[in-house]
């Protein structure tokens, strides 16, 4: 990569079929992975981060959420709308959104939020940052609401609080956001996000443009390549 003068390593980790990283706050999530040997531990994502840093290359993961998030439902069904209809995650549950916050503080190397592996291992849940990039990128992106529509649980407490499936979409990002700002990263999300769901978007969310069509709230045209913009949360315009 450095030798083409690419510079950002975008990580895609997981998708719907396999979570192959090793997180030790939940050790079942990596079950979902294609096969024990098509698994990444700690020391092999420190190496990768390390290798790319000594050749001028950043490391960015992307935790894509809440679609494209099936893969967790595997060690954890509790975070999926349901075993037959299984994304995207839980919005309903707030253990959903506790293992999202561990997950991404275990990442960022800011320790879990209740140490929920430190007595078992005698060893500190605070460690160095798996991914010591300012940025993690969120997706948000190819969300579909079928799921959600046909569990009832969900579908009560969107009512309960006066919420639609889009209202959950919502809720689920501006969460997403503030875990982030926890642990003193910078979220990125698809161009979706900023279409569908702004209001969820902090002062310093990040917007990667990758859609091929022209926008009529941001008055560009895409080419081939993804362009990444800063959010004027103001003017609600990608600048």
């Amino acid at each position: 990569m450095s030798v083409v003068k690419l510079n950002v390593l975008h990580w895609h980790l997981y998708d719907y079929e396999s979570f192959p990283l090793e997180i030790r706050s939940y050790p079942f999530l990596w079950n979902s992975s294609f096969s024990p040997a098509e698994r990444y531990t700690r020391s092999d994502v420190r190496h990768l981060v390390a290798y790319g840093k000594a050749h001028g290359v950043r490391v960015v993961v992307e935790l894509d959420m809440p679609g494209h998030a099936s893969s967790w439902c595997r060690g954890y069904p509790d975070v999926c709308p349901s075993h037959a209809c299984d994304q995207p995650l839980n919005v309903a549950n707030p253990r959903t959104f506790t293992m999202v916050r561990d997950v991404v503080a275990e990442i960022a190397g800011r320790g879990t939020s209740d140490a929920v592996y430190s007595d078992a291992t005698g060893e500190s849940d605070k460690e160095p940052p798996l991914f010591d990039d300012d940025f993690i990128h969120f997706g948000g992106d190819e969300i579909e609401l079928d799921c959600w529509k046909v569990a009832p649980t969900i579908m009560a407490w969107l009512k309960h609080h006066d919420m639609t499936p889009i209202d959950g979409v919502t809720l689920f990002i501006s969460r997403v956001v503030r875990i982030a700002e926890m642990n003193e990263r910078t979220p990125i999300f698809w161009e979706e996000v900023f279409h569908n769901h702004r209001a969820a978007l902090g002062n310093d969310s990040v917007v990667q443009v990758l859609l091929l069509h022209f926008h009529r709230d941001c008055c560009l045209f895409c080419d081939a390549f993804s362009n990444v913009f800063k959010i004027d949360r103001k003017l609600h315009t990608l600048s």
